[in-house]
């Protein structure tokens, strides 16, 4: 199977808008997950809508999700049209997204805290374990539109619950006494219910960028993936109307089909975009802006925000001064990325060839 370069610029883009929020983050006073303008919370005089808050950006998480399972879906089909087994498929998806996890730990610790991690509340170690989640899944059920968006419901369901399931859990299986093991049993809990970066709260949007891929290369149906995220963000103004919240932070059952339905149509536009100007300059930048994208997520915040943090520059810009420095600062992020494949991509065969035949004279 041909690498899909449309793929590489979703996921370009994805990381493109995460690095530059979260440097007017750092740099200015403003919080851009929770202060106006970058998060609309209080629109109570809007008719039939009591519990409202969204970020007026796309969330990047939801945007890497949704990039995340299309891989899912393209890692699986390549390696079934290989004759490649079901298990050793499996294993193959177990190790090449549990190393988020196990990389997700050190680099947590240093950029956050231990208990960021423990509490499943860092990125990567929630997209790791969702995604293999979503491969086995779809290694057992065949994902189509239909029994996508039943698994999808059923995991927003779960989500929403979270706090009910958690008393009824907790009621028939009460705390050992022993700290070790109900530190276990929680983490745990937060790895399936309880963090923000749960399985069943990143799940449906795994789901749904796996079904946009399958509607765009497997069934060539791009209509139908316009069709569908228009209907996913009808449906969930429907559930808002009847009584349900659609506020970021309250997982309820609207946020997972507002945020795939809002997903699937950015990404419905750039496809559509990357087809009539396939060969144009922006494209190829994104294309391997997104190949890059795990190395630029870790290397930012080490190299950028967290040095901001220590050197004391962290929220002292006006909001003005931060947008530009995080303008250039994210201009030369992608500047040092292209640098960086390209000279992977002409030294890269070559370290190889070296360094099996260190290997070969051991």
């Amino acid at each position: 199977m041909e690498r899909i370069q449309y793929v590489d610029v979703f996921r370009g883009i994805a990381i493109l808008v995460m690095i530059f929020f979260h440097f007017i983050h750092t740099f200015s006073p403003v919080n851009v997950y929770a202060d106006f303008p970058y998060f609309i919370e209080d629109i109570g005089a809007v008719p039939f809508i009591d519990s409202f808050g969204m970020f007026m950006f796309p969330p990047p998480p939801v945007l890497f999700l949704f990039v995340a399972g299309m891989s899912s879906y393209l890692l699986v089909t390549k390696r079934r049209s290989q004759g490649v087994e079901p298990v050793p498929i499996a294993k193959n998806v177990a190790v090449k997204y549990g190393r988020y996890v196990l990389i997700s730990l050190p680099f947590a610790w240093f950029v956050f805290d231990l208990q960021t991690w423990l509490a499943w509340e860092e990125a990567l170690q929630g997209i790791g374990v969702t995604i293999i989640v979503l491969a086995l899944l779809y290694l057992v059920v065949d994902l189509t539109v239909f029994t996508g968006l039943t698994a999808m419901t059923l995991s927003a369901v779960l989500q929403a619950y979270r706090e009910t399931l958690f008393a009824v859990v907790t009621g028939v299986v009460p705390g050992t006494g022993n700290g070790v093991v109900d530190a276990a049993g929680l983490f745990v809990w937060d790895a399936v219910f309880g963090g923000y970066f749960s399985v069943t709260n990143l799940l449906p949007f795994a789901i749904g960028g796996l079904l946009m891929i399958r509607l765009l290369y497997e069934w060539e149906r791009p209509r139908r993936a316009v069709l569908l995220g228009a209907g996913l963000i009808v449906v969930s103004l429907v559930l808002v109307m009847a009584g349900r919240s659609l506020h970021f932070y309250h997982r309820d059952v609207p946020l997972a089909f507002f945020g795939t339905g809002s997903a699937m149509l950015i990404y419905c536009g750039v496809h559509w975009l990357w087809n009539q100007y396939p060969e144009h300059r922006v494209f190829d930048v994104m294309g391997v802006f997104g190949r890059v994208a795990f190395l630029v997520y870790i290397w930012t915040w080490i190299l950028v925000i967290k040095v901001a943090e220590v050197s004391g520059v962290a929220g002292t810009m006006g909001h003005a001064e931060a947008w530009i420095a995080s303008g250039v600062i994210t201009g030369l992020t992608v500047a040092a990325s292209l640098q960086y494949y390209a000279f992977r991509q002409a030294h890269g065969p070559l370290m190889l060839m070296a360094w099996n035949r260190v290997q070969e004279h051991r």
